[in-house]
């Protein structure tokens, strides 16, 4: 993932850990409740940030299947991540 690598050089190992940890505690608090996230208009996703990051996982939820789309930073153009997944 991108936004990993750009903390592990520009931040440290340890920003990079606690980047990372936040990625995973939101994938599995949202496997857990997935429909925690908010509603996408555009396409059939879910949003729920990160926090201490500024950055959004992008989630899709079909039947019992979580499926993370992207770890999208917050000031880019919104939906830039459309297309994967």
């Amino acid at each position: 993932m991108a936004a990993l690598q750009w903390y592990l050089s520009d931040g440290g190992p340890a920003v990079a850990a606690r980047f990372g940890q936040a990625v995973e505690q939101a994938t599995q608090l949202l496997a857990s409740m997935p429909q925690l996230g908010t509603p996408s208009h555009a396409s059939p996703t879910r949003g729920w940030p990160l926090k201490r990051f500024p950055f959004t996982l992008v989630y899709r939820v079909q039947g019992e299947r979580l499926t993370v789309i992207a770890v999208a930073h917050q000031s880019r153009e919104p939906g830039y991540w459309v297309g994967r997944g």
